[in-house]
């Protein structure tokens, strides 16, 4: 079995982990499963600290991470597209900043 990588921060040979802070818009909205705030969070981390909320990374990635399948990513994504937080941009991902 192949060794997954962990996507967390060396800190003098040990590895931290990252957070990731989830709005109460997102966390107490009865209409997402947790599945799609779970992806939420995961969306937030790749965020590009530009301030405009871009995300650029994929839906395989995000399986990967996420130990699920892309459909399952695809229908995550829809939530929280229905709900407003993210819209898609070609092959990557916008986030909205305004929750």
């Amino acid at each position: 079995m192949k060794k997954r990588k962990r996507h967390c921060k060396k800190k003098s040979g040990k590895r931290k982990p990252g957070f990731s802070i989830l709005v109460g818009a997102v966390q107490c909205d009865p209409n997402l499963s947790w599945g799609a705030k779970v992806l939420y969070a995961r969306l937030r981390r790749f965020e590009i600290p530009d301030g405009k909320g871009w995300v650029t990374v994929g839906q395989e990635r995000l399986a990967r991470d996420l130990n699920c399948k892309r459909q399952t990513i695809s229908k995550y994504k829809g939530q929280l597209e229905e709900r407003g937080l993210t819209r898609a941009a070609r092959q990557g991902v916008a986030m909205s900043t305004s929750t």
